[in-house]
């Protein structure tokens, strides 16, 4: 098996119709995508079954909030973009507080422009901070 190259992201989001729109933007820049997930426990498994580079993730999931995923994903020191419908507010706990709040509905190119601010497409990408 070859080295991979491209960054993972793996994805969790409660409308699949969106959770499609992103993901076919994220591979079209060159990123490779795992999901979408539309559980918690699905998206808990797929972390631990093939680790990500990045993760999109909505604040609230089919079996309910996704607190467990960014406070995983945290612990994993995982940088996540939250996706959501969800306004961002204080009712929302802490574990979602460094992380790019992009509301919904917003063009799937501003997912990947949040997620390519916090890592590059490939390896050997340094990231458009280090460009010219």
């Amino acid at each position: 098996m070859g080295a991979r190259h491209a960054r993972r992201v793996l994805l969790a989001a409660y409308n699949g119709i969106n959770a499609l729109v992103v993901a076919d933007e994220l591979e079209a820049a060159g990123y490779e995508v795992v999901g979408p997930f539309v559980t918690v426990t699905k998206t808990l498994a797929a972390l631990d079954a093939e680790p990500p580079d990045v993760a999109v993730i909505d604040a609230i999931l089919a079996d309910g909030p996704s607190l467990a995923v960014a406070s995983e994903l945290g612990g994993r020191r995982i940088p996540f973009v939250v996706h959501t419908g969800w306004p961002r507010s204080g009712r929302l706990r802490s574990d979602y507080a460094d992380a790019p709040w992009l509301e919904c509905p917003c063009p799937a190119s501003q997912v990947v422009d949040a997620v390519a601010a916090l890592v590059p497409v490939s390896r050997a990408d340094p990231g458009p901070s280090a460009r010219p």
